[in-house]
């Protein structure tokens, strides 16, 4: 049941990335095969892989750096082929760009999947990613029983909230003012993403989580408002493939429909979420799953699960 539900996401990110070019649904499905193969392992091993996973990276840079100085590699050769890498996502953009602006959507789909999948099979996507760690903590935190008993784990979470805002602002500091110079690239990308391994800034959304655990403990006024999230929570795929839709439309592009700064973006964004929690509601008053959940489901239990919450209660008596 776990990989058919894996096969099905793995055919929804193929169409997104054919219809939008958005790239993540694909990372899940691959990352989410290799979780099965550490279900069973103790909290103890996982916390072990968690730190491997996020040094993986800075290693494997340290390490190609050390090939090269055993082989002689020149100097030369080695920051081109480093330069080549960083250039790889920015001349496909490029490349998707003006194919679309071109008006061949045909031409535009397959040079998305060609790229997106192709990229699949370079070294460092072979590497633990964000999404396998996310999966990992996931687990512990289900293990750990953190969202059923959100007051039993309070220092726990206070931690998480603390280390998440320092990782926050010193990876802000960093993409900003430290740009140190190297002779060996190869050398400077291992201190970099050594540096961002630590300081992540992804662990702010961790904060924001840890927060809103705490606050479900608090009465009344938590309890009104995570009613609101309720919906679109049961509605995460729907929602968020509706976001991607979106700025696929407005701003994909070479000459976007709308220009936003960052407050005409941040209104936007507070538009649009205000809009999909009203959507969501209005849906989930009629309909026991979203659009693309339903479809999801229905794949991984290999039958068409009744959605309308008539059809639901009839199917129950």
């Amino acid at each position: 049941m776990y990989l058919r539900r894996l096969a099905a996401l793995m055919a929804f990110a193929a169409i997104l990335i054919a219809l939008t070019g958005y790239h993540v649904l694909e990372s899940y499905a691959i990352w989410g095969l290799a979780l099965v193969l550490v279900r069973r392992w103790s909290n103890r091993s996982l916390l072990i892989l968690l730190v491997l996973c996020a040094l993986s990276r800075p290693v494997a840079h340290f390490l190609c750096w050390e090939w090269e100085q055993w082989h002689d590699v020149p100097l030369e050769q080695s920051n081109a082929q480093v330069q080549a890498e960083l250039r790889l996502w920015p001349d496909y953009q490029r490349e998707a760009d003006r194919i679309r602006d071109e008006g061949s959507f045909s031409q535009l789909a397959a040079r998305r999947l060609r790229h997106n999948f192709g990229v699949l099979l370079h070294w460092q996507n072979d590497l633990p990613s964000d999404p396998f760690m996310m999966f990992v903590l996931g687990l512990l935190a289900v293990r750990l029983r953190l969202f059923q008993e959100v007051a039993q784990h309070r220092k726990l979470l206070i931690a998480i909230i603390v280390y998440g805002a320092i990782a926050g602002i010193v990876s802000t500091l960093i993409s900003n003012l430290w740009h140190p110079q190297f002779a060996s690239r190869r050398l400077g990308m291992s201190c970099r993403t050594l540096v961002f391994a630590v300081f992540d800034e992804r662990f702010q959304g961790l904060a924001y989580a840890a927060a809103l655990l705490l606050w479900t403990t608090r009465p009344a006024a938590s309890k009104r408002f995570l009613s609101f999230l309720a919906a679109p929570g049961r509605l995460s795929l729907t929602n968020y493939v509706m976001q991607v839709a979106i700025l696929e439309i407005l701003f994909s592009s070479s000459t976007p429909l709308v220009r936003l700064n960052r407050w005409s973006a941040l209104a936007g964004v507070l538009l649009l979420f205000s809009l999909q929690i009203w959507l969501s509601r209005w849906w989930m008053a009629r309909y026991r799953y979203g659009p693309l959940e339903w479809l999801w489901r229905s794949i991984t239990m290999l039958t068409w699960e009744p959605i309308l919450r008539e059809r639901a209660r009839a199917a129950a008596v």
